[in-house]
């Protein structure tokens, strides 16, 4: 955003609409929708900001499901940090069962807890009318020559934290 590589947008529509934003990755456009309470609107700025980072990360996913589940979850860390007590996510009990496990550093690929907790939001976003036409959709990054696909992605960034903690002279988690 400071470099000006994407544009973002706060639009008043009276909350005539139920969505809390919207990013377009055809042209780098993230648009918000003003009048929700702070701890809501935080929510959604962090889930359509998640959308945007998988979209300049490049990643590509089997289904786009997989893609909104990540930024539910995302939305919900944010929500309940800043409010533990937060009410109104999409997916109430789902949510809350993936972010805890997120804050609580208990998000790991070998979890059971996780994946169980994953799917769980990944169910209630299949089961959402909204996305039922990108169910079983293959997400590709705005890059698509340079997409990469989410495990890669995710063993790349893991490779560089784990040398990192090395060169710090810690032992990696």
């Amino acid at each position: 955003m400071k470099d000006r590589k994407i544009d973002v947008f706060e639009v008043d529509a009276g909350l005539l609409s139920n969505l809390g934003g919207h990013y377009r990755s055809d042209i780098d456009r993230l648009i918000l929708y003003k009048g929700f309470a702070p701890d809501m609107a935080m929510m959604h700025a962090v889930h359509e900001s998640t959308h945007a980072i998988q979209d300049w990360r490049n990643l590509s996913c089997d289904e786009n499901n997989f893609i909104e589940a990540d930024a539910f979850i995302a939305g919900a860390v944010a929500a309940l940090s800043a409010n533990k007590n937060f009410v109104g996510l999409e997916y109430e009990a789902a949510q809350k069962k993936a972010a805890n496990l997120v804050m609580d550093g208990q998000a790991t690929r070998m979890s059971k807890d996780w994946s169980k907790a994953y799917d769980g939001v990944l169910k209630a976003v299949n089961a959402d009318p909204t996305y039922k036409g990108t169910i079983g959709v293959r997400y590709e990054g705005s890059d698509q020559e340079k997409s990469k696909d989410e495990e890669a992605a995710l063993k790349d960034a893991s490779l560089y934290f784990q040398t990192k903690q090395l060169l710090r002279g810690r032992r990696p988690r």
